[in-house]
């Protein structure tokens, strides 16, 4: 299979993606005397607005979304790191953008596209409750749709027709995997949705947007097998203070079924040493949880904070050791944490989503007989058809549960 640039890509590799790109731009930056360390680090650059940028791949990247990034960039990384730095970011984009094609110059938004996507990012905050990353590619894309279908002197959404909303997604998503394709055109439905409940089109508009084809039947979430849940503990080295920071992560993770944003914004003062209990910040549901605090997590908490933890004003749970010293972590921190250990135990990457250890700990209280409602609470799920989710129909354990058939019938 290969793409416009000539470039042989895999089948495992999806097109757009940075893997994709990756050696052309080496090769490209080589030819035109840039050093190897050079280009090693406008490739990190990169792979960083690949992750900012998901699910839209690289190949998809113009003037606009590199602002967009940069901005986003000035707010969260260059607080702790050399101000150069952006320019670095700013000239490894710019490189991409020439091996497109693509043209330098800013676009320019009109001004009644950039208000509504601040009003619907406020109802998203506000109303909806969503987080920063969900409304992040959501505003994204309500953003490209109007710059793409509303220009300058039409009325709003309501110059828009079922038709060209559907050709729009049909040709945003080309080539893209079926999760992209989901998360994409979740994003555009439900701003046009937005946009009914406003007055600003009718509800025509979020019904012509197609989804992505899926399987008729329902994938339970996969919890870890029990003997997985057994090796990771013990996979961590407790004589480094980061092995003590990890371990106690990941004892979080596997006992209180916490996502991992969660546990990187834990403060000292959640924990309520007298009463065992942990107060979780809120997180996708807008609100704080209060869960008991396990022993086994308990004392790895303590170890940590007794003989690993740096010195620090920071009142974060879980800090930097190396760079950025004394800072509190990140959700990215956390699951690298965890993928190494699930590398340690030879677990595959296909199989390594720290986000099934919260999933391992559904599986668990159910199994034991815990009730929905109870399992839901310890969440942090405001529906509890997102926790029945776990009580779908699984053969295999059915198989293991059900009685032999009687042999004589009376």
């Amino acid at each position: 299979m290969s793409d416009a640039l000539g470039i042989t890509l895999p089948e495992t590799v999806e097109r757009g993606s940075w893997a994709s790109l990756r050696d052309p731009f080496r090769h490209r930056l080589i030819e035109r005397g840039y050093a190897l360390g050079t280009a090693r680090m406008y490739e990190q650059a990169i792979l960083q607005y690949e992750r900012w940028a998901w699910p839209e791949p690289v190949a998809a990247i113009d003037a606009a979304s590199v602002e967009e990034f940069l901005a986003y960039f000035r707010e969260s990384w260059t607080k702790h790191q050399p101000s150069q730095l952006e320019g670095t970011v700013r000239a490894a984009l710019r490189q991409l953008l020439k091996m497109l094609g693509r043209p330098i110059k800013r676009s320019v938004w009109c001004p009644q596209s950039s208000h509504m996507v601040a009003l619907y990012d406020a109802y998203m905050a506000d109303v909806a409750g969503l987080g920063e990353s969900t409304r992040r590619y959501r505003r994204r894309e309500a953003g490209n749709l109007l710059n793409a279908l509303v220009s300058e002197g039409q009325t709003g959404l309501w110059s828009l027709s079922p038709s060209e909303v559907r050709d729009y997604v049909r040709e945003r998503v080309e080539g893209l995997k079926p999760k992209s394709v989901g998360v994409i055109s979740v994003a555009i439905r439900s701003f046009l949705r937005y946009g009914h409940l406003c007055g600003h089109c009718g509800p025509e508009l979020a019904r012509s947007v197609p989804g992505a084809a899926s399987s008729c039947t329902r994938r339970l979430p996969k919890a870890f097998d029990p003997e997985v849940l057994r090796q990771l503990p013990a996979s961590f080295d407790l004589t480094r203070a980061t092995g003590q920071r990890d371990y106690a992560m990941c004892r979080v993770l596997m006992d209180l079924g916490i996502r991992t944003d969660e546990a990187a914004r834990l403060q000292l003062d959640d924990i309520d040493w007298h009463r065992g209990t942990v107060t979780v910040p809120a997180g996708k549901s807008g609100r704080s949880n209060t869960l008991p605090l396990p022993s086994m997590t308990g004392e790895a908490i303590v170890a940590y904070l007794r003989g690993g933890r740096p010195r620090t004003q920071s009142r974060a749970l879980f800090v930097h050791h190396r760079s950025r010293s004394g800072y509190p972590v990140t959700a990215a921190t956390v699951r690298a944490a965890l993928r190494a250990a699930f590398r340690r135990i030879g677990l595959p990457d296909s199989l390594s989503q720290v986000h099934r250890l919260r999933h391992s700990v559904a599986t668990r209280l159910l199994e034991t007989g815990t009730p929905l409602k109870s399992i839901a609470d310890v969440l942090g799920h405001l529906s509890y058809d997102t926790t029945a989710g776990y009580l779908s129909v699984d053969v295999g354990r059915l198989r293991k549960v059900a009685m032999p058939w009687p042999e004589n019938m009376s």
